[in-house]
């Protein structure tokens, strides 16, 4: 039976084409190490030639704009090349939007690694009616910028699930998420931590015409807060109107039985305790800023003038709330939703890029340590590993659990060429002196070698 194809439009040609260049672009790291060899290189060249370069600039003693001429120099003489090497943390450290970056990332890094971020976006497409479920999904995805590139992890997969759960074709969903992350990415009804790094900028390109002027980080808060509104509709009126229906009426019998069921978006019973806990502390949050910003002696307040609202501590170190913001909301939702807690296991994937006799050994809450590896449950306590394979830890079958003392568990790995006696010793030292017993013990030595480097922490996987 012969099979018809569909003739290939030039519509179709284009987006190819489009596709196949955007997949040559390199990674953007890669791009900016291009571009400083890029930059290296013609410094050179052009200070062979001589060449000067004619700018405007402001005469700090005059205040005054005047025209300067500056010469090229090579990057690649002794003299650039110390220049490169002794300016390097000197650049990042009068970058003041580099400080105000690390400030920011660390609240939401909290907020983001606790879970706080995810649940919060499952949370308001689970109570989404289906009239507005296309206007939630466009906001939520417009806000989710706040928290960098989670809204590509989350919500793109999330907005197809949401569909589907509906009976809505799940493709519109992603082709909504996706216009809604990306599309929208720079605006926001919250001040994100971009904003500190955009606001830097204008005000180091103002400062060269006023030295005094600053603009705060919620100048473009109102224009923003109008932006997402307008979008939102935008994006769910284009998606229910135009892209929807281009793709058809979908057919729920193609999907698996399992895949019509809204689970994935569900929240657990933690999660949700999680939340509440967020929202208390969210509360308690604002109740401390209130009495900080609110009465007339408030410490927030401009010294002079009184004002909130402009020039004042409350607004010139705004992003310090947002960072509080963060951590407190972040830190209460871990407590609440309790990502480890007694009775949780872990098993641990390890892969060396060297053939070795491997040491898996742990440093109790209480101080006190246990050998989880070599035992004899694994491999007949052999713990000879090669290069390139997976070892799963205790075993496929097995876990090592989490007792209930609270404290900090330390998982280190040792990796030796040959079997270590030193280490040996010291493992059998510390099990045998009172510490918790093993399930088995290390094999003898074979041979005798010199100590192994520093035990490096493993990352379990969970």
């Amino acid at each position: 039976m012969a099979t018809s194809v569909q003739p290939r439009t030039l519509m179709t040609r284009f987006l190819d084409a489009i596709e196949r260049v955007g997949n040559m672009v390199p990674h953007p790291v890669v791009i900016f190490l291009i571009l400083i060899g890029l930059v290296v290189v013609l410094s050179a060249v052009l200070s062979l030639f001589g060449a000067t370069v004619s700018y405007e600039r402001i005469n700090p003693d005059t205040n005054e704009i005047e025209i300067a001429t500056t010469g090229i120099r090579s990057l690649l003489n002794v003299e650039g090349i110390r220049f490169m090497y002794a300016s390097l943390v000197p650049n990042f450290m009068s970058f003041t939007a580099v400080g105000l970056m690390i400030a920011a990332m660390i609240g939401a890094g909290v907020a983001e690694a606790s879970g706080l971020v995810t649940a919060l976006i499952r949370k308001l497409v689970v109570v989404s009616p289906g009239w507005a479920l296309s206007y939630i999904l466009a906001f939520v995805g417009i806000l989710s910028s706040v928290a960098a590139d989670a809204g590509y992890l989350v919500l793109l997969p999330l907005a197809g699930v949401a569909y589907l759960a509906v009976g809505r074709n799940p493709l519109a969903g992603l082709a909504l998420g996706f216009a809604a992350v990306a599309g929208a990415f720079t605006v926001n009804m919250l001040i994100k931590p971009v904003d500190a790094v955009l606001v830097e900028f204008t005000n180091d390109a103002a400062r060269l015409v006023d030295p005094d002027v600053a603009v705060g980080l919620a100048s473009n808060l109102w224009f923003s807060i109008v932006s997402v509104i307008f979008l939102t509709i935008l994006i769910a009126t284009v998606n229910n109107r135009v892209i929807e229906p281009r793709l058809g009426k979908y057919d729920r019998s193609n999907a698996a039985p399992d895949a019509v069921q809204d689970q994935d978006a569900m929240l657990s019973d933690a999660e949700s305790r999680g939340l509440r806990y967020a929202l208390l502390g969210l509360v308690g949050l604002i109740a401390v800023f209130c009495l900080l910003t609110l009465p007339s002696w408030a410490p927030l307040r401009n010294p002079d003038t009184g004002e909130l609202i402009g020039n004042s501590p409350f607004m010139n170190g705004l992003i310090t709330l947002i960072v509080l913001m963060f951590l407190v909301t972040g830190w209460a939702y871990g407590i609440g939703a309790g990502t480890l807690r007694p009775g949780d296991a872990i098993r641990v994937r390890v892969e060396t890029n060297e053939n070795g006799y491997m040491y898996v050994v742990a440093k109790g809450s209480s101080g006190s340590w246990d050998v989880l590896f070599p035992a004899k449950e694994v491999k007949d306590g052999d713990n000879y590993v090669e290069a390139g394979e997976q070892y799963l830890l205790p075993n496929r079958l097995g876990l090592w659990r989490f007792d209930d003392k609270r404290g900090e568990e330390k998982l280190f790995l040792v990796l030796s060429r040959r079997p270590v006696s030193d280490l040996d010793k010291l493992i059998y030292d510390l099990n045998q002196a009172g510490k918790p017993k093993t399930e088995g013990k290390a094999p003898a030595p074979k041979a005798e070698t010199k100590k192994t480097a520093a035990p490096e922490a493993v990352k379990p996987e969970q």
